[in-house]
């Protein structure tokens, strides 16, 4: 039985923040991928536009992935 109520551990915290801090590694990643990519394309919601994000979205998974490893 316990005494009072259950409490998380401090290894959920731990993980949750590394959780986090990688999300937002892929996510300025991907912006600097996708600004390169896009420099001098016109900014408009087009096609290419979605597909050169698209693109630096999956480069930066992999470029997170290929770190963890």
């Amino acid at each position: 039985m316990f005494n009072g109520s259950p409490a998380p551990s401090p290894e959920c915290f731990k993980r949750a923040r590394q959780s986090a801090r990688t999300e937002n590694a892929k996510l300025i990643a991907a912006a600097v991928i996708a600004a390169i990519r896009l420099n001098r394309e016109e900014i408009k919601n087009s096609p290419v536009v979605h597909a050169k994000i698209s693109d630096s979205l999956r480069l930066a998974e992999m470029i997170v992935a290929r770190m963890k490893s």
